[in-house]
């Protein structure tokens, strides 16, 4: 019995210690929408990739659309026209973010974003430079946007929350790849959590005597 303990709380702060540790997780939707399935909507798109999931949606003027994978090393847009049968958008000009378009993520947990990339409508990054994007953070709008050019992407970096939502302004883009950290918990909580295994601990010796 005193193995089956020793072992238990071992496994316990183990687990509390991963949890407590910072995963981190890249979607490169550009890479993904040229690989088998390959192009093709969905609401949501669901990806996965070091313990972190996102689900990408698309909304025109507020109202859910379809979030959309361009092929082409493009990215991850939105198509508001619709979706074939075989998931493919009814326009095939439509699929990149653009007036009145949003593109929205939302991640299992608090993540931080460590990098981000960008393509132009024409899956380029020319068409970038002097743009804008409205960005909002978990129902907090980022004041005066944030600019598409590729000089200041490294500005995106740092940003925290769960629910990120890109929003036109006056550039059309695809969202090309964005890497992100997972949120480690606050060491109180971890200790907590070590209170928490010890008491039950405590609570298996004193049935035993």
């Amino acid at each position: 019995m005193k193995r089956f303990l020793r072992l238990t709380l071992i496994s316990t702060f183990a687990g509390l210690f991963s949890i407590g540790m910072a995963n981190a997780a890249t979607f490169d939707y550009a890479a993904i929408a040229d690989a088998p399935p390959g192009e093709m909507g969905g609401q949501p798109l669901i990806h996965s990739d070091g313990g972190i999931t996102v689900e990408a949606r698309g909304y025109l003027s507020g109202a859910p659309t379809a979030a959309y994978l361009d092929s082409g090393s493009a990215g991850m847009g939105v198509c508001s026209t619709g979706l074939t049968g075989t998931l493919q958008c009814v326009s095939p000009s439509d699929d990149n973010v653009t007036s009145d378009e949003t593109l929205e993520l939302t991640f299992n947990k608090i993540v931080t974003i460590d990098s981000i990339a960008f393509a132009d409508s024409v899956h380029g990054t020319a068409g970038l430079v002097g743009g804008v994007l409205a960005l909002t953070i978990d129902g907090s709008p980022i004041l005066g946007g944030m600019s598409l050019d590729p000089a200041d992407w490294g500005l995106f970096a740092g940003l925290t929350g769960t629910v990120f939502e890109f929003s036109y302004v006056d550039t059309q883009f695809y969202l090309e790849a964005i890497t992100v950290s997972a949120v480690p918990l606050p060491p109180a909580l971890l200790l907590f959590g070590a209170a928490l295994a010890g008491l039950g601990w405590i609570g298996r010796r004193r049935k035993q005597s």
